[in-house]
């Protein structure tokens, strides 16, 4: 009978796999026995497998040689290891051996570079680049890091103000960048990424504030996707967006020569993960050399900043279950002997989904189980796996039961950073404890009148939203920090209102109100899309037959329906009533256009069972193409709604006729 927790993972998965395997119903990761690391340290751990640091960016640097070889790309490629994912000092020497560059992202970063360079573990010709928004501690860092040498230290304008900052502080030639603010994915709140100089203002600016100062020469175009590298419509969108500004740029800046594609490769996050590194690299190379061979303009050399796709497969988080709780008849609780709001704040800050496998105990049977952490917050559990609604681990039947989460190795760690126990695992030296962050650091950053260490996770689950703090609560007589504590500020309420307010409260599509809001922000871009209008048609004697909640359950029926047509960067909207509309953010010829409709159509005039019963709906469906039929969006709106309707009419007689 194939009721084991092996049998599960056997039957689930490819199994084993190249990190993981079983040893006498035990889990190794890398080959390493987990258990002997457990009974030697104990739980909670955090665990990190150097040598997947060095593989990772090995791996990164062989996929863009071999993609610019097949196209006789004659630019160079660069890796840089963006600090922020994990600051600690022994993740850094790793990728260091790997000669690489790094990125950096705030004021503190510079203390990790000069702390580098007084090792001996970097020179003076590596490429910095900084990005993130520019305060003044930052701005007086960078310059000490440019006036001390760093030849290659690229501070990247943030916003126009920035230029200003940045001539005030610096004394001597120096080398800039400029941030694109890359339309965001629909999943946020905005349409522009709060980061960065938006498109239409980039060349302008260049001429007004660049091209004619004697002192910095503009080398870098970046821009940065928040979804990371991915084959989506969206990707390659904002990529060819990119490229344009990039071709308009250089011919009129010589200078220029230098194109950062941030946002990394995604890494593994499921047993089941399926991504086509090789495909998505060559697809990246062989664009940027084509759309800058039909400008007539030198292929630029090209930059990556890869954080997680450098440490995160490199880590795991290891639990101990020290309590099992039955709350009802369906849902058993297994509590760990730690809290993931500290220990994986990415869990309920953005959702995010790890690999979790049990640890020992794999010759057991099987149940569903939900994981709870031990503080009071609400959001402190998880329930589910990436490639599934559940979790499955050994049932508890005397003994310990140890679980981990894998691939955790990036952004994980300075909220529980002063408590917590690391262990290392290399080749030469298989285990050493080390503290999360540095005590030395702490004290760099944490300077009396600068107390605060702003971690920037502000992520959501749903609508919980958070920031955290470290703050210097105590100082010695040279105002160098004994005590820090965390604070958590919940900003959730706000959020939520906004969310409700721009929500369907029936069908949890977008409303009108957010549906006037888009066309406005469209508008304002100069961004394609096309609008699609729908109506259903025969849905009155839905509600007069059966009542309006089968009514109401039809409708969210039509708009998880119209969800499915969509792509991840779709908009769908309840109007009101019965009617919806979408909008698909892409310059589409017109013959997609009509086929994506008559796509939609089919779906939604498929038969619905709702509570047994059979029911058949029409559908009629104007669109509008903008700004090719328009650049008036309100007449574009306008446009759409009359095919619609003509539609609608033609139905109608055709029914008649009949």
């Amino acid at each position: 009978m194939k009721n084991k927790y092996i049998d599960l993972i056997e039957q689930t998965f490819e199994f084993p796999q190249d990190e993981f395997s079983v040893v006498d119903n035990e889990l190794n990761f890398h080959e390493v026995p987990l258990m002997d690391i457990i009974k030697q340290y104990g739980t909670p751990l955090k665990i990190t497998y150097l040598p997947k640091i060095t593989s990772q960016i090995q791996r990164a640097k062989r996929l863009f040689n071999v993609a610019m070889a097949k196209v006789d790309y004659k630019g160079s490629y660069n890796y840089c290891y963006c600090t922020k994912s994990s600051h600690f000092s022994f993740v850094l020497e790793e990728a260091l051996k790997n000669d690489i560059n790094l990125e950096t992202s705030s004021a503190y970063d510079i203390h990790i570079i000069d702390s580098l360079y007084d090792s001996g573990i970097v020179d003076k010709g590596i490429f910095i680049i900084c990005n993130g928004f520019k305060r003044p501690q930052y701005v007086e860092n960078i310059a000490s890091l440019i006036h001390s040498g760093f030849e290659n230290t690229i501070p990247i304008i943030d916003n126009k103000e920035e230029l200003d900052l940045l001539d005030s502080a610096i004394h001597t030639q120096c080398k800039i960048g400029i941030r694109i603010a890359s339309e965001e994915e629909p999943k946020f709140d905005f349409y522009t990424s709060r980061l960065g100089i938006r498109y239409n203002d980039i060349v302008e600016y260049y001429k007004g504030k660049i091209k004619n100062n004697k002192k910095f020469t503009l080398k870098m175009l970046h821009f940065f996707i928040n979804t990371g590298i991915k084959d989506t419509a969206y990707y390659w969108n904002e990529l060819n967006k990119c490229l344009s500004v990039y071709c308009e740029l250089k011919k009129i800046c010589p200078d220029l020569d230098s194109l950062n594609i941030g946002g990394g490769f995604p890494i593994k996050n499921s047993l089941a993960f399926d991504y086509d590194y090789e495909y998505m690299t060559e697809e990246i190379v062989a664009q940027i050399k084509n759309i800058c061979n039909s400008a007539g303009i030198e292929e630029p050399n090209i930059f990556t900043e890869f954080g997680s796709f450098t440490v995160g497969e490199s880590g795991a988080t290891l639990f101990s279950i020290i309590n099992q709780k039955q709350q009802n008849d369906r849902e058993s609780w297994y509590m760990i002997d730690s809290s993931f709001m500290t220990t994986l704040p990415d869990i309920w800050g953005i959702n995010q989904r790890y690999i979790l496998l049990a640890i020992n105990n794999w010759d057991r049977e099987y149940q569903r189980v939900f994981l709870g952490g031990l503080t009071c917050d609400s959001e402190d559990y998880y329930n589910g796996e990436s490639h599934s609604n559940a979790i499955f681990l050994p049932k508890l039947l005397g003994g310990p039961q140890y679980i981990g989460f894998f691939h955790t190795g990036a952004y994980q760690e300075l909220i529980d950073a002063i408590t917590r126990k690391y262990v290392i695992l290399s080749d030469t030296e298989n285990m050493k404890i080390n503290q999360l962050l540095d005590k030395d650091y702490l004290q760099k950053v944490l300077r009396k009148g600068n107390g605060i260490l702003k971690i920037e996770y502000s992520g959501r689950t749903e609508n919980v939203y958070m920031i955290m703090n470290v703050v210097a609560v105590e100082w010695d007589e040279n105002d160098i920090p004994l005590k820090v504590m965390m604070i958590a500020q919940d900003i959730g309420k706000r959020h939520e209102l906004e969310n409700l307010a721009n929500t369907d409260g029936l069908t949890g599509l977008f409303n009108e109100r957010y549906f006037s809001r888009v066309l406005h922000q469209k508008e304002q871009q100069k961004l394609p899309f096309v609008l699609y209008y729908l109506d259903l048609d025969h849905f009155k004697p839905v509600n007069d037959t059966y009542g309006h909640d089968t009514g109401d359950k039809l409708l969210k029926e039509v708009a998880r329906r119209l969800q499915e047509c969509s792509r991840n960067n779709d908009l769908a909207f309840r109007i009101g009533g019965d009617e919806f509309a979408l909008i698909i953010s892409a310059n589409m010829p017109e013959p997609l256009c009509r086929q994506t409709k008559d796509r939609i159509i089919r779906s939604l005039v498929c038969p619905y069972i709702i509570d047994d019963k059979t029911l058949t709906i029409g559908a009629s469906c104007g669109y509008a193409i903008y700004p090719l039929e328009s650049e008036d969006t309100s007449k574009i709106r306008i446009l759409a709604d009359q095919r619609m309707y003509a539609e609608k009419e033609q139905n109608h007689q055709k029914v008649e006729s009949s």
